[in-house]
């Protein structure tokens, strides 16, 4: 899973609160699948466009990932209405409002949001003028946001996907998927790794790939996962700060029968340029996993009676 709080934009284009987070946490694709809103899990997210989007589990994080776009609410998550509202009759002006994040229409397989209060529920009046009301908020929108690339297609966002794509590879353990995001020049380091005995630095797409396969073969890794803290672009670098679960049998500490799990706290830095990971930095917190191991092995003697 990738969790990403803290990594809004910089602008106010998205509806975000303070922490980077979208639609007040809910489900963007449950809307979608089931039909209502739901909340989101908080350790079930995954950042798209600068914003972080909470799901209701893995099958609909990973629907979102594979096309955001087409579950991101419309006008940055703010009131369809109030970006269409007829100026001339009403008194109200359009402008970005607030939501109610449980009242919503999907039109033409788009999600609106609308405001919502005692005395006035814009959907409501969004539904009396429905095409007319998309129709100005449509310009209106365009005007806001300077008539931008559409979402996603900026240098940022475009390394920040990028960067969420290699990670899952990552999570995944898909070897081929990881090698093309490498060019022959790509250079991996790990200087922390000095804790194991020598730091670590491999050069090229083909040994990069062999040596985090042959790693997770070592340790006997059965699968992995990532719990991201927070995430930024500064020009080519995306920095990532994360916690990495491995889980894996027993077998490197003597007990090939068994399963563990550690977590490490680690930052990732990489330099995407033209799609591509050129360099790849690693500081993991090596001590950490090292005490896990230490301690899982003294479970598993425990239990053993050993």
């Amino acid at each position: 899973m990738l969790a990403l709080p803290g990594a809004a934009r910089a602008d106010a284009t998205s509806n975000l609160d303070a922490s980077g987070l979208a639609i007040q946490g809910y489900d963007p694709v449950a809307y979608f699948v089931d039909g209502k809103p739901v909340h989101g899990d908080p350790e079930i997210p995954a950042m798209f466009d600068g914003a972080r989007y909470l799901f209701t589990d893995q099958r609909h994080r990973q629907m979102f990932l594979e096309n955001p776009t087409a579950y991101v609410p419309q006008y940055g998550g703010w009131c369809a209405y109030g970006l269409g509202v007829d100026s001339t009759d009403s008194k109200f002006s359009p402008k970005k409002y607030p939501i109610d994040p449980t009242r919503f229409e999907i039109v033409d397989g788009k999600l609106y949001l609308f405001y919502f209060r005692d005395d006035f529920d814009a959907r409501t009046a969004w539904m009396a003028d429905r095409e007319g009301v998309r129709r100005r908020a449509d310009a209106v929108w365009k005007q806001l946001v300077g008539s931008p690339p559409p979402a996603g297609a900026s240098p940022d966002a475009d390394r920040e996907r990028i960067a969420l794509d290699y990670l899952e590879a990552l999570r995944r353990l898909d070897w081929d998927k990881q090698r093309s995001f490498y060019t022959e020049s790509s250079l991996f380091e790990d200087p922390t790794a000095e804790f194991l005995g020598s730091p670590w630095s491999v050069r090229g797409g083909d040994a990069i790939v062999k040596f985090f396969r042959d790693g997770a073969k070592t340790s006997a890794t059965l699968w992995t996962d990532h719990v991201i803290h927070h995430l930024f672009v500064a020009g080519p670098w995306v920095i990532v700060e994360l916690d990495t679960t491995i889980r894996s049998t027993g077998a490197p500490i003597g007990f090939p029968n068994r399963e563990m799990e550690m977590t490490m706290p680690r930052v990732i830095a990489l330099r995407i340029v033209d799609g591509k990971v050129l360099e790849r930095r690693d500081y993991t917190d090596f001590a950490s996993s090292t005490r896990q191991a230490l301690q899982a092995r003294a479970r598993f003697q425990a239990a053993a009676g050993q």
